[in-house]
């Protein structure tokens, strides 16, 4: 702002309205003639879009005060796919290819993708991108899915569950059952003529040989590998999400594993 008067020039305030602020070298001290002092106004855009607001300067001259149109547009970014959706089989991988096009906004945005289930992973390629303002940027988003084990291909249908504790019996009840009656269809050959104590140290044993196979047919599935399940037939939607500062953008991504 420049004095072209003929006297010095006083100022009362320097304000600004929308979204914009200001700084000035004029506040404070007289303007005198000929001189001149700086206003420095910043635009921050609370939303995209075409901003306005006003620059007003109260002071001692007689067309106080005088007022300055602002106008700003707030930089924004759209996110594109080539394809939205992938279709793979349980351990393959799937590449989705995403463009960013900014609209006036530059700086730099973080990606992120959630929703994928545990065997499924969901990386956007870079983490982060950084815009011009204008020019459109490319990027991927890699998903990877976890194969079935060949035994869990192999199981019937029925089968093909996770283990409900890795606490499986390693050998059935059913063998169990069997290996008691042989001991007592072998061992029962004149059993009924021993002495009484004899017969009742026989079944004490044979009890505990029972007990002690049981116990270790139980306890034998504690080191047994529970099967590896895989992904799981199904659709999954993964969220791809774009962000900065306060500006964020989501794009779904499908995924069908068979």
């Amino acid at each position: 702002m420049t004095n072209t008067g003929s006297a010095e020039i006083h100022f009362t305030s320097v304000t600004t309205t929308g979204d914009f602020s200001q700084t000035n070298t004029c506040a404070g001290s007289p303007l005198m003639i000929g001189q001149s002092c700086a206003i420095s106004v910043v635009f921050t855009p609370t939303a995209t879009g075409s901003r306005t607001g006003t620059l007003g300067i109260v002071d001692n001259t007689s067309n106080s005060a005088q007022t300055v149109a602002l106008v700003g547009t707030g930089g924004d970014f759209s996110l594109s796919a080539v394809s939205s959706s992938a279709t793979v089989t349980a351990g393959q991988p799937a590449t989705y290819d995403l463009q960013l096009s900014p609209t006036g906004f530059s700086g730099t945005i973080a990606l992120t993708c959630t929703g994928a289930p545990s065997t499924v992973t969901c990386t956007p390629t870079p983490a982060a991108l950084t815009t011009d303002g204008t020019s459109p940027v490319s990027f991927a988003v890699n998903v990877t899915t976890q194969a079935h084990s060949a035994l869990f291909r192999q199981a019937p249908e029925s089968l093909r569950r996770p283990p409900i504790s890795p606490m499986m019996p390693a050998i059935s009840l059913e063998t169990v059952a069997w290996f008691i009656f042989l001991v007592l269809l072998l061992g029962g050959t004149g059993f009924s003529r021993r002495p009484v104590h004899v017969r009742v140290k026989s079944t004490c044993f044979l009890a505990l040989a029972s007990a002690v196979i049981f116990l270790a047919a139980c306890g034998g599935g504690a080191t047994t590998t529970p099967l590896n399940v895989g992904t799981q037939k199904g659709t999954y939607t993964l969220v791809l999400t774009a962000k900065s500062g306060t500006l964020s953008h989501n794009m779904n991504l499908t995924l069908t594993v068979n």
